[in-house]
């Protein structure tokens, strides 16, 4: 008993031979995904740190968590733009 045709298998053979395989992503892509300073990374998730706990802060009137919010989004701030530093002292050494 045939499941499928003739055709069909084709189509199914040409369409994963073509198909890049899950591991590889093309040229140059590991290369963009190292180039981002670490603290710029973790800069972002502080800020949204932060603004997640100001937020619940003024949602629940706790003035305490609102500043402390603030000052991680601040924190991560400054930790991002130390890591955009980094970025353009490695890339002008390129």
């Amino acid at each position: 008993m045939r499941l499928y045709g003739r055709g069909v298998i084709r189509a199914i053979f040409l369409f994963t031979a073509r198909r890049p395989r899950l591991g590889s992503r093309g040229p140059g892509t590991q290369e963009m995904e190292t180039n981002v300073d670490k603290n710029r990374i973790e800069g972002a998730v502080k800020e949204v740190k932060g603004s997640v706990k100001e937020a619940i802060g003024k949602v629940t009137g706790n003035k305490a968590t609102e500043a402390e919010g603030k000052a991680t989004k601040v924190e991560g701030k400054v930790q991002g733009a130390v890591g955009k530093v980094a970025d353009k002292v490695r890339d002008a050494g390129k």
